[in-house]
């Protein structure tokens, strides 16, 4: 455990790894801190998202990730490991992205996200939405009303 209790997790979706991950959970005995949703739809993931302090794409693959935009456009800090898409979506935040085999550089960043002041951390989110919309200009548009779209239902 590189941080400390206080810090709880919350994994949505369902991937190859899940029962792997609920029984390595089970076994460090991190029940506590750690809570599996599974697959959502998507009004109900970006209500729980919504309310993220951080966010985290962490894994060894990734095509188009799809969570961390929706984390960017929401305004929530973010970081993501080295790899496929998260590289193109954070390649002007490099000190964003991670190794995902480096636990405790991952535990350190968001130890160092999660200390910043208010205004600190609303700068890094719109220094990530400008990121975003400058890469992604019509994509970032329709998701963002799409978006806004799901908040309202």
């Amino acid at each position: 455990a590189y941080l400390p209790d206080q810090f709880k997790l919350t994994i949505i979706g369902d991937g190859v790894d899940n029962n792997r991950l609920r029984r390595l959970v089970c076994s460090y005995g991190f029940s506590e801190r750690i809570t599996f949703l599974g697959a959502l739809p998507l009004t109900s993931m970006i209500k729980i998202l919504s309310q993220a302090d951080l966010f985290a794409q962490i894994s060894h693959h990734e095509g188009t990730p799809l969570s961390l935009l929706h984390a960017i456009s929401l305004g929530i800090p973010s970081i993501a490991s080295r790899v496929g898409g998260c590289s193109e979506v954070l390649q002007d935040q490099v000190d964003l992205l991670l190794d995902y085999n480096d636990p405790e550089l991952i535990a350190a960043k968001i130890l160092n996200i999660s200390s910043l002041s208010v205004p600190a951390k609303l700068a890094l989110s719109n220094s990530l939405r400008e990121c975003y919309l400058s890469t992604y200009k019509n994509l970032a548009v329709q998701h963002t009303l799409d978006l806004a779209a799901h908040r309202l239902i």
